[in-house]
């Protein structure tokens, strides 16, 4: 190998680590980062809607709760009211069973509902907070975004940090936290569009 082609050889491996370090910052910076959780819990629709249902199975608790009691006291009237053994009893008792389990199958059935009503909340949710994380990053230039925590591990959490511990994320520069930017335009979206039938987020 002359001089010239050994030149050009050096050169070709230069431009090769150039073109390759290029390539990993262009990566690095085209990366956002995005805390799902702090995002839900700043979404107007979801806060709202999801005090609701938490309302809802609260109220659903109680009345049940109630209604088991009212069985009970009328189960420990039927021997006052009725002789045990007697047809009379038996009856009453039969109907008492039945009450108390029709009891336990609708109030199954009503959570299921909140349940999927719930499950449905979230995902409506989601699928606006990708919409907005799409449209930031196609207009920003952003090829990859990832979800990470970004509370702070504390010493007397062991649950906080584990989450850290575990999780993809060990550092980032803070202008790959896309977190705030995404709210404040779900925010402002949710805002524009109000409590209508248009916004995705609404419960039908």
């Amino acid at each position: 190998m002359n001089m010239r082609q050994r030149n050009a050889l050096t050169g070709l491996i230069a431009l090769t680590l150039i073109v390759s370090a290029s390539s990993i910052g262009l990566a690095q910076t085209n990366v956002g980062l995005i805390d799902m959780g702090l995002v839900f819990e700043s979404h107007p629709i979801f806060k709202v809607q999801l005090q609701q249902l938490k309302q809802e199975a609260d109220a659903l608790q109680n009345t049940v709760l109630q209604q088991r009691q009212m069985l009970a006291k009328e189960g420990e009237s039927l021997s006052l009211l009725f002789t045990q053994g007697t047809s009379e009893f038996k009856q009453k008792e039969k109907e008492l069973a039945f009450k108390a389990a029709q009891l336990e199958i609708d109030a199954k059935d009503k959570m299921r509902d909140l349940m999927t009503t719930e499950a449905r909340l979230h995902f409506e949710v989601y699928t606006d907070v990708n919409r907005v994380v799409e449209e930031y990053s196609q207009q920003f230039g952003i090829r990859l975004v990832l979800r990470f925590n970004s509370n702070a591990a504390k010493a007397d959490n062991p649950e906080s940090i584990m989450q850290q511990v575990n999780s993809a994320v060990v550092f980032y520069k803070p202008e790959n936290d896309i977190t705030a930017a995404v709210i404040q335009r779900v925010v402002q979206s949710q805002a524009a569009r109000g409590a209508s039938n248009e916004n995705p987020a609404v419960r039908k």
